[in-house]
């Protein structure tokens, strides 16, 4: 008996399932290959056999829009490989299987939208064979990734959103609801290099490891525009927040949760974000929240640039940059800016090795047993701080290069305030000071606001 199953489907099989009420010219062509584990090489524990499914994507428009709907659209796990392939080969190719709707031209865009009320659970790889294509798989009931590796695709887009087309293009996602979840196994892009990944949805949950090269995730009720490599993005948000849900966590990465890349640009809209694990990037990590950000893990990179709109707080947690290797131009100094109605590092730790470092809120800066430090031996490495109140008891700002704090209440309790070959100037209203020190290599000025 043959290991291997060809099963040629029009509209359904198992776990994808095409809308049978869509249009004709949106109705892919599915084939599944099952492979029984007895026609693995090896024969142990880990070989189980797989599922393929094999789609033949419909036909692009003159934009190079193939739109793909189904009704469900998920590879279940399980013990073996399994993998989903899109084809995107011309119809007449003679060394491989062609895709019979792709005559004159393969697809730029595979927009893959679910229609049914089921998530997507995807498990294994996704490919597209023949051309390369973004990959966008849109699922309002939600979608998750465990063991998600993407092939052959410079750009995926997961989104919660519903494709909005205008004269049959594709011109952004709105989304209102829906999650995405990188479960244990994680989530992959194979190669990094010139790679980009999108995550649009009501709220993100990571519980493995999310990897990639450009990463970006747009997260909350918002409305967002679909724009090529290069190019804007535009986001409006969608109205209904109400307060409970300004409170609520809708970005979080738990304590066995990491994301790795080389750019890391996440917004939240109405929500905070909450990061319990690791958040790496070779060059830059942009977080920007309309509610607060609050990290008791790590945040690791060359640059890091934080914003919440209520607070920020890494209270326990950990912030570094590294620059030492890197060079400055006169407008790119700094290494870590946080802005924030207050910013709380009780027992935090923010470093910069090479860089500035800039915090700024409107209200408090609580560096209670916390450490805020800067260092470099040939770089720029200022501490700038400005704030309605700076609470520095028992903390350590500590940097060779030069200090700026402007508040109006300055409690430095057996604080540490020093520049080790620079200058600190203070601007205060008020100086709390029992037991603390404050010292300039250089000189310390201190100007008393009235």
């Amino acid at each position: 008996m043959s290991g291997i199953y060809l099963i040629s489907i029009s509209h359904s099989y198992a776990d994808i399932i095409v809308d049978g009420s869509a249009l004709l010219n949106q109705q892919a062509t599915i084939t599944t290959h099952i492979e029984l584990k007895n026609m693995c090489k090896e024969q142990n524990a880990r070989c189980q056999g797989g599922t393929y499914f094999y789609i033949d994507i419909v036909t692009p428009d003159k934009h190079g829009l193939s739109h793909n709907k189904y009704r469900d659209f998920s590879n279940e796990k399980g013990h073996g490989y399994n993998k989903i392939i899109f084809n995107n080969i011309l119809s007449d190719n003679k060394e491989s299987t062609g895709n019979p709707h792709l005559i004159d031209k393969t697809a730029k865009v595979i927009l893959n939208e679910v229609t049914g009320k089921q998530p997507s659970e995807l498990y294994g790889s996704l490919f597209v064979e023949g051309d390369k294509a973004h990959v966008i798989i849109a699922n309002p009931s939600g979608i998750s990734c465990d063991s998600c590796r993407f092939n052959n695709t410079g750009h995926v887009t997961l989104t919660t959103g519903i494709p909005v087309t205008h004269a049959g293009r594709l011109i952004g996602y709105d989304v209102n609801h829906g999650a995405i979840q990188i479960k244990s196994g994680g989530l992959r892009q194979s190669s990094y290099s010139d790679t980009f990944l999108d995550l649009f949805a009501h709220s993100l949950k990571i519980d493995g490891e999310l990897i990639g090269n450009d990463i970006l995730a747009i997260i909350g009720k918002h409305a967002v525009s679909f724009a090529p490599i290069g190019k804007n993005i535009d986001i409006r948000p969608i109205g209904g927040f109400t307060s409970d849900y300004q409170k609520s966590v809708n970005v979080e990465v738990s304590r066995v949760g990491k994301i790795y890349a080389d750019r890391i640009f996440i917004n939240t809209n109405g929500g905070s974000l909450s990061n319990k694990g690791l958040i790496d990037s070779d060059d830059i990590v942009k977080i920007f929240s309309s509610a607060s950000i609050k990290n008791s893990g790590k945040i690791m990179s060359r640059k890091v640039a934080l914003r919440g709109a209520d607070y920020i707080d890494n209270s326990g947690g950990y912030i570094k940059t590294e620059r030492q290797s890197y060079p400055f131009d006169k407008k790119d100094k700094l290494s870590i800016r946080m802005f924030g109605g207050d910013i709380f590092n009780r027992g935090g730790n923010i470093y910069s090795n090479s860089g500035n470092i800039s915090l700024k809120a409107t209200e408090l800066v609580d560096n209670n047993k916390g450490m805020i430090k800067s260092n470099s031996t040939s770089g720029p490495a200022n501490i700038n701080i400005k704030s309605r109140g700076l609470n520095n008891s028992i903390g350590s700002i500590i940097t060779s290069s030069d200090i700026d704090i402007s508040t109006s209440r300055l409690n430095n309790n057996r604080g540490k305030i020093i520049s080790v070959m620079g200058r600190v100037d203070l601007t205060y209203r008020r100086l709390t000071e029992h037991q603390g020190a404050i010292h300039g290599g250089l000189d310390v000025y201190r100007t008393i606001k009235h």
